[in-house]
């Protein structure tokens, strides 16, 4: 049987699965984009699963329905959208309780709100294990694609990526959770920066967007893959963990992984052409958003790491589901 990847995966659908005269863009982004009565519909898809996405014990179903829900609608504002309404549909095995279902549904009522979003409806169904599965409805004026960057434009990322694999790896191991509250929360409730994609994008600034949710490398190599450049980060540039000697007592990968293979943190990452890099740093500091200057985009392709006047290409690592 020949083996295969999540990309392979999505450029067979691309493949096979037609588009319409309203689809302005299908399959392959963050989120499709469809033309309904002139105005711009983004809609995205996510499933998690038990032993999967999550494992039941070291997540509450709570944290469950709240992370599958913040998630999905990171895909809406990695187009620079408005969230506006959900479906949730779930499978669940019979030996649950009702008060774990609400507290499931809880968790999902309470992401949702969070970004204006609302539940609008959706399917339940018997399943051997818990399966979560949301689609997003939003608007957009000016979505923000993959596709966008040009050669010379920075490369920026929000927040501190590899924060939220540090908190799973203590999840998952029991890692002394006052010790790691700070990971563990970033972990199970992903701060979206919803304002400053919204404000970019309605401005026209940023070149091209998609949200880390695989790992900052990976996400990179899918960013400069629909491009059509090559980008190169500086190691040097990347924000630091925050990792002191009581958590290195623990974790057992060293920083770097963290930091370029780790995934769901669920921050932007983004290009922007060199004079408009002024109004992204002035924009950030106005919504309290952290944000960091982290390489550029030139000609080629992949993803290389410039790190004490070294190169090296980003190859491996990241989140894969086959």
């Amino acid at each position: 049987m020949k083996r295969f990847s999540e990309d392979d995966v999505i450029e067979l659908a691309k493949s096979i699965f037609g588009g319409a005269s309203c689809v302005k863009v299908g399959i392959g982004d963050d989120c499709c984009v469809l033309d309904v009565h002139g105005n711009n519909l983004v809609a995205s898809s996510d499933m998690l699963v038990d032993e999967v996405h999550f494992i039941l014990g070291p997540f509450t179903f709570y944290q469950v329905g709240l992370k599958a829900v913040l998630a999905n609608i990171s895909d809406v504002v990695a187009m620079g959208g408005d969230p506006l309404f959900m479906l949730f549909s779930v499978g669940m095995p019979p030996d649950l309780s009702i008060e774990q279902v609400e507290e499931l549904f809880r968790g999902v009522s309470d992401g949702a709100k969070r970004y204006g979003c609302t539940v609008v409806g959706g399917d339940t169904c018997r399943s051997e294990k818990l399966v979560v599965s949301i689609t997003v409805f939003g608007e957009c004026e000016r979505p923000v694609l993959r596709s966008g960057a040009e050669f010379g434009d920075i490369l920026f990322v929000t927040g501190i990526p590899g924060v939220s694999s540090v908190g799973l790896e203590a999840l998952l191991e029991g890692y002394p959770e006052d010790l790691f509250a700070p990971f563990i929360e970033r972990h199970v409730s992903p701060v979206l920066r919803a304002e400053l994609a919204r404000s970019l994008s309605a401005a026209g600034v940023v070149s091209s967007m998609i949200d880390i949710s695989d790992g900052l490398a990976k996400d990179a190599e899918r960013l400069a893959k629909a491009s059509g450049v090559c980008l190169k980060i500086l190691y040097s540039h990347l924000p630091p963990l925050g990792l002191k000697e009581a958590h290195h007592r623990y974790i057992k990968k060293d920083e770097d992984y963290y930091k370029l293979f780790g995934g769901e943190d669920y921050e932007l990452l983004f290009t922007v052409p060199p004079k408009k890099r002024d109004f992204v740093l002035e924009e950030a500091e106005r919504l309290g958003v952290p944000v960091c200057e982290i390489g550029f985009a030139c000609k080629g392709d992949g993803v290389y790491l410039i790190r004490n006047q070294r190169i090296e290409r980003l190859q491996h690592g990241g989140y894969e589901h086959f």
